[in-house]
């Protein structure tokens, strides 16, 4: 929230002579006359006018904590751990493990307390609100690639390993991380590294003096050959945002961030051929595997917060495609269609491109009041989201460029997730707390696929379809068109809630359930079918402990 301080009265006795601010007074205390824009006299100073100064704390109230599997990061320090990548980020939080098959520039695999969410399809990712997790991306639906943001950037981070928030909305099925970004060194930074495998990194932050750390300026620039053959990267990224008031009671916040990469992957290869010397370990089979990635956001919100009441409004554009070749099949899934002219292996190298535009919003209204002693809160709020999706896979020959020789998908989605939430913090004693309510989303899908139909059961004898993709026909040569659209929606309703017992001692006992969906892909959309969800109910107890020990703070 945006919190006003009171205003100070400081004796005229104790100013310069010219009526000024001392020297010693923070440069963020700016002097302002009473509210009643009145001079004060002070009988006890002769007459002199009484000066008046206030300072203002921008900041945003975290949520409250849904028990042991919910971590607030406060990176600080844990800065110099060393990281090239946002994602990498998460490490820090427990229980957390990355992997990489595609190198540098592909997005890290995540998994959580030994759930493989993948390349981010089943955790829900968001920066400052604004979420990551792409929606009918052919590569995986809700594909989050994390590599555009800076690390340096990375202020907090929150993980909450499980789907016990309200907030969370779709692919929260093994948890969610929001991310938030700021610089609280003031002034310009220049970093540069050069490290083993040719790789360099250079990074440029900026943030005025007066502003506070959601004021920022950051470039990243970085290019890698990699630890083997086929395994360079080149990466920039970008990113400013401003944090202002319009009144002491309202602030807001604009942000945007660029990003462009390329990569290459080396893909797999044949433990006999590698035994046999033929290749060797860190070798590729084919050098046009890699992948290239671009992301553009711009967003902004309203933060309104008066007495017990706090309103907040976002809103964002993005823009996101990905293209991704790779080869894991070792050149073995070209079948021979009894339709199709004879042919040896042609090769097995997938082209995914996909193409993104998401328009999303998300509010809330908190009320805060006092009731049997004890402070409560309620909140409700919204998400909604919109996304235009062209997603399209071919199969290149081997050994040629780019040519295709096979089209397998070919998607054009209009998908919409507008989900409501109410949330509640019921303090009934100064030890036993009930935090949570229930989540609904509704999304709906309108899906365009201009290749339906790959293949004829029973082709026509004087008309056959031969190695075309995409076909006109169907049984017996009957013309159809090679389109089909399809429509459906689905609806999920998701209680949570956490039980905290405590503190004693600073122990706190905590009980968590909680129901968490991944919505489904395009491509296997079916028409008038209600739209079926990757679901899970989890359940969770724990134990945190925080106090103080030897004048330092310890959590856990």
């Amino acid at each position: 929230a945006t919190i006003i301080s009171d205003q100070f009265a400081m004796p005229a006795a104790l100013l310069p002579p010219d009526g000024g601010v001392p020297d010693d007074v923070d440069a963020g205390v700016a002097e302002h006359p009473p509210h009643s824009s009145e001079v004060v006299e002070d009988d006890l100073d002769g007459g002199h006018a009484q000066h008046v100064m206030s300072t203002v704390i921008t900041g945003r109230l975290q949520p409250k904590s849904r028990g042991a599997a919910d971590s607030t990061i406060e990176i600080g320090q844990l800065s110099l751990v060393p990281a090239q990548t946002g994602g990498e980020r998460l490490k820090l939080a427990p229980g957390v493990l990355l992997t990489n098959e595609g190198g540098d520039g592909h997005p890290e695999r995540i998994f959580m307390r030994g759930f493989d969410a993948r390349e981010g399809q089943d955790i829900e990712l968001s920066v400052d609100g604004v979420p990551v997790n792409d929606s009918g991306n052919l590569h995986g639906n809700g594909y989050a690639d994390l590599n555009f943001i800076i690390p340096e950037l990375i202020e907090n981070l929150r993980v909450i390993e499980g789907p016990f928030d309200p907030r969370q909305g779709n692919y929260a099925v093994a948890g969610s991380a929001e991310y938030e970004l700021g610089l609280t060194k003031k002034g310009l930074t220049v970093k540069g590294m050069y490290g083993s495998f040719n790789t360099q990194r250079l990074v440029l932050l900026w943030s005025p003096e007066s502003a506070s750390s959601r004021t920022f300026g950051g470039v990243s620039l970085q290019r890698s050959d990699g630890f083997g053959q086929n395994r360079g990267s080149q990466i920039a990224r970008a990113a400013a945002g401003y944090e202002g008031r319009l009144s002491e009671t309202t602030s807001f916040r604009i942000q945007a961030i660029g990003y462009t990469a390329g990569f290459r992957s080396a893909g797999v290869i044949r433990d006999d051929d590698f035994r046999a010397g033929r290749i060797g370990f860190f070798d590729t089979y084919d050098a046009r595997q890699g992948g290239e990635a671009t992301r553009a956001s711009v967003s902004g919100d309203l933060h309104y917060h008066l007495g017990g009441f706090t309103a907040h409004q976002q809103a964002a554009l993005v823009f996101r495609s990905s293209r991704v070749r790779e080869n894991f099949t070792g050149f073995l899934s070209d079948v021979q269609l009894p339709r199709q002219a004879p042919h040896g292996q042609r090769g097995d190298l997938i082209d995914r491109d996909s193409e993104l535009i998401t328009l999303s919003a998300r509010g809330y209204g908190k009320l805060r009041k006092r009731f049997f002693e004890q402070s409560q809160e309620l909140e409700v709020g919204y998400f909604a989201r919109y996304d235009l999706v062209k997603g399209q896979q071919q199969r290149l020959l081997g050994g040629d460029s780019n040519t295709p020789y096979a089209k397998d998908y070919d998607l054009s989605s209009r998908l919409s997730d507008i989900g409501l939430y109410a949330d509640a913090n019921l303090s009934f004693t100064p030890w036993l707390s009930l935090r949570g309510g229930v989540r609904a989303d509704l999304l709906t899908y309108v899906v365009n696929n201009a290749c339906a139909v790959n293949d004829v059961r029973r082709p026509s004898a004087s008309t056959p379809p031969g190695d075309a993709s995409c076909l006109s026909q169907r049984d017996f040569g009957q013309y159809r068109e090679p389109t089909e659209r399809v429509s459906a929606f689905g609806t999920a309703v998701m209680p949570r809630g956490t039980l905290l017992i405590g503190p004693f001692k600073g122990v706190t006992i905590t009980g968590s359930f909680g129901d968490g969906v991944r919505s489904i892909d395009p491509q296997f959309v079916t028409e008038n079918k209600e739209t079926p969800f990757a679901s899970v109910r989890a359940w969770e107890g724990g134990v945190m402990y925080a106090d103080k020990f030897l004048d330092d703070r310890v959590d856990f």
